[in-house]
């Protein structure tokens, strides 16, 4: 149940996620059962030409790229950055936009064929090293080395 790219397909993991919550359900009567709210898939869309402000890269992608996005899309711009000669955006999508744009591979953005990646976001706590926690909820004792 992998894709190409490594991912599992989230529209699969959702519907695995219902099937055993409404099993515990009717096991455990007395238990209220909570599920998570499944993070958005991310997209790294790199090499883009111009100095796009986040509305007018919106527009742009979805102007441009009306095969694979629709009006109707959950499609959010998290972050722009600017490369050596290029710009980098991470992009908060739905899962199916998600799987449309990793399937195609690239998206056109201006006068660019924009390469495009899955993002993962990790924290990184810079006090002791370890992963999925920042600095400021650290718990670890760390111990100098002199």
């Amino acid at each position: 149940n992998y894709c190409k790219y490594g991912s599992r397909n989230r529209l699969s993991l959702l519907e695995d996620t219902t099937k055993i919550r409404k099993e515990v359900t009717r096991k455990l009567k007395n238990y209220s059962v909570v599920t998570r709210e499944p993070k958005k898939p991310c997209i790294k869309i790199v090499d883009i030409a111009g100095d796009l402000n986040e509305e007018k890269l919106t527009t742009c992608v979805v102007m441009q790229n009306g095969s694979i996005l629709h009006h109707e899309t959950d499609f959010r711009i998290k972050t722009i950055k600017k490369m050596k000669k290029t710009y980098m955006a991470i992009v908060e999508c739905d899962p199916i936009t998600f799987k449309k744009i990793t399937d195609v591979g690239r998206l056109t953005i201006g006068w660019s064929v924009c390469r495009i990646y899955e993002h993962v976001g990790v924290f990184r706590c810079f006090q002791c090293g370890g992963f999925n926690h920042k600095a400021a909820d650290c718990q670890v004792e760390v111990i100098p080395r002199y």
